[in-house]
This record gives structure tokens, sequence and C-alpha cells, in this order.
């Protein structure tokens, strides 16, 4: 039996009213999915690989106690939850994580005490979303680069609030780390390789989320107006990414152009570590949001290095995925 929680906020920011269950679908195989990022929560039932109802989206700051907030979620439901698969914006230990820069903690004995659900697993975010992409629906991908596929391995680097990074080897086996702080060398690009001297020279290192993230548009678009003797007006990464596609300040669409060619060149890094001659996908809210810029971008260039190992990488394709829930997805097939 779930032990007693106190009252959490269920006030969903976005996300359809909670659907009941039909009886069309085996109760016994109902999953609860759900995905903790930096600033959104996301949750669904699903049935197999499928999503049984629209996600709902929370502020995840709007969570103070993870695992009561999941048992009232439960007893809202009319169906019967065999199982919990939760994404995780963090590294999981033991089944144990706090939220990076949140505090939040999630603990899967803690979620299956209080909710009585006896299989939970969490996984870290980026495992989750290289697994949804095994069951992507095709308008959700497009590709950059056909290549010429082969074998079963496959890359992912999810651009949001910070970098995530996992590949997959056929359907289940998941590489998962911290790939988003590999270094990022210097930039080929004059202006780029100038913001890249002053984030050395500030931070002693420039990892790769250090520029492909939210806070990297946002750090890159006010150092680039600092060497250019310029005032920056934005007060965060999101009216950066609103100039950048507006065409307001160059300065944004600098940093916009400088992620994309950056995420380029990581992405082949991450290509060549794991082998991923399957594909590597691009994914995250980011991403969709610069999806007007790619064209004008040398993201296509920068994946394709030059030297020893182009052969390699231009056989190797290269696909966008547009998808909120690629994540919830990966938790509906988790094992």
């Amino acid at each position: 039996m779930p032990t007693q929680t106190k009252r959490q906020n269920l006030r969903p920011i976005a996300g359809q009213n909670r659907r009941q269950d039909s009886g069309q679908e085996p109760q016994q195989n109902h999953r609860i999915v759900a995905d903790f990022g930096a600033t959104h929560v996301r949750i669904a039932i699903a049935h197999g690989p499928h999503l049984l109802d629209s996600p709902q989206v929370f502020a995840t700051a709007d969570v103070d106690d993870s695992a009561a907030w999941f048992a009232e979620f439960v007893a809202k439901d009319s169906a019967v939850i065999h199982s919990l698969r939760a994404a995780v914006a963090g590294p999981v230990d033991n089944q144990d994580v706090t939220l990076t820069n949140l505090g939040l903690r999630l603990n899967a004995q803690d979620i299956a005490n209080k909710t009585g659900i006896k299989d939970v697993r969490l996984l870290n975010d980026a495992h989750a979303a290289v697994l949804g992409t095994r069951v992507l629906p095709k308008q959700t991908c497009e590709m950059l680069h056909a290549g010429e596929p082969v074998g079963d391995q496959v890359a992912l680097l999810a651009v949001g609030t910070g970098l995530g990074v996992a590949g997959r080897i056929g359907k289940d086996t998941v590489v998962s780390g911290e790939g988003g702080h590999i270094a990022l060398p210097p930039p080929r690009d004059p202006d780029l390789a100038a913001v890249w001297q002053i984030l050395r020279g500030e931070y002693s290192r420039v990892s790769a989320e250090r520029i492909i993230s939210g806070a990297g548009l946002f750090e890159v678009a006010e150092v680039h107006a600092r060497l250019a003797g310029e005032p920056f007006a934005h007060a965060d990464g999101k009216q950066v990414m609103r100039a950048a596609l507006e065409g307001r300040c160059r300065h944004a669409h600098a940093a916009a152009l400088g992620l994309l060619e950056s995420l380029g060149v990581a992405a082949a890094s991450v290509a060549l570590v794991l082998g991923a001659r399957r594909g590597v996908y691009l994914a995250g809210g980011m991403m969709t949001r610069l999806r007007p810029l790619i064209a004008s971008s040398r993201l296509r260039e920068a994946f394709h290095i030059g030297g020893r190992m182009e052969n390699y990488i231009s056989k190797i394709p290269l696909i966008l995925v547009d998808e909120p829930f690629l994540a919830l997805r990966g938790c509906a097939v988790a094992r």
C-alpha cells in the first residue's frame, strides 16, 4: 500500500484533461512515463510504446516532493499502473538523483513506497531520449544528411537547457554519461574563435555545453557584444533566441550560428567515439526552434570533418528530430 503523502501541485500549465481509462487496453500494461527537465516536467500514461493521452506539462519548480507528486498523479487516474519510468536531467546513481541546479531529489524506492508501484526506474534524460529514437514517427525526423547507414549503433545529442549525449547499440543497450562536457576545440570562424578564447580565459576549459545550450547561447551572444564594444540588452537565452530568429540582433544571430556550427563539431566527435554508423540524431527543444537557421549555418560542414576519417563520417546519417516528447517515448519502451 502507498504511504500517506502531502498534497502536491497537480495543475498542469499545458496538456489535455486526464484521460479516463476506456477499458480497451489491458489495464495491467499501463505505465506512467515522466520527463523531469530543468524547467518543465512532462508526464503521461503509456501502453506499450504508445502514449495514451496528451502529456501534461508542469513547472518543475512547483514539485516539492517528487514521490508525493507521483502518488497524487496515480490517485487521480482510473488506470491500473504496473510500472513507472522517469527521465531525469542529471546523473542517476543507484536509482537516486538530484536535479542539477534545482535540488529536487528523486529516489526510485521512495517513489515505489509512496505510490504502491513496485516496478519503478529512473533514467538519465539522454538515456531515455536515445531509446525514444527507436519508436519515432517518420514525420518527426528530417534527414540533414542521408549517408549510407550500416550496423545498429546510433548517437543522440539533445540541446536544451544543457547538452545531453547518449548512444544506443541495437534496441536496448544504451551508453550514457556526461558527454555534453567533452572539450570543444577552437572554432574555425574567427569571431567565434575570439569568443572561445574569452570563455577559456574565464573557465580554463570550454566544454561543448558551454556553447551548445540555452545558457551557452546567452553567454556567447553577450561575449560577442562585449568584444564589439556594443551594449547587450537581452536578459536570458529566450530573448537571445527570439532576437536571433527575428534578425533583430547581430550578436544573437552570430551566437545561434556559432551554436549550430559547434554542434556539428561535437556531433562528429560523438559519432567517432560511439561508432554511430547507423546515424546521429539531433534533438531537444532548442533544435526545433533553431531549425530555420540550419540552412544558413555551417552545421553540416562542421559535421563532415576532413582528414583520415572523412570517408567514415561522410557515410553517417545526420537526423534532425522534432519531437517534444522524445524522452517520454523512450521511457515507454525502456526495460
